[in-house]
């Protein structure tokens, strides 16, 4: 809205536009969030089936599957996101 606002009163937009050029490096940095919190589900997972296994009461084998289809379509939703960020075109990895 801003920019908008700006082109219509005649003025320059304040912010720089976005390079549309192929970028190199690694982005490891943008989904370490992602990373985070897939290790973490995974994590929590084992450690439910870990207490599934001692018997503990508290936890039941249909939350657990429950939970585990759950889990993995975050982790699915998020692994697209994570092989974005650490994808190169075939050109660029020889």
């Amino acid at each position: 809205m801003h920019a908008l606002w700006a082109v219509l009163r005649g003025r320059q937009i304040k912010f720089p536009i976005t390079p549309k050029e192929r970028q190199s490096g690694n982005f490891a940095h943008l989904v370490w969030p992602q990373i985070a919190l897939a290790l973490a589900t995974v994590a929590g997972l084992g450690f439910a089936a870990l207490q599934l296994a001692r018997g503990n009461a508290a936890y039941s084998l249909g939350g657990l599957i429950a939970n585990g289809f759950w889990s993995l379509n975050n982790i699915l939703a998020m692994g697209n996101m994570i092989r974005a960020a650490f994808w190169k075109p075939d050109w660029e990895s020889e």
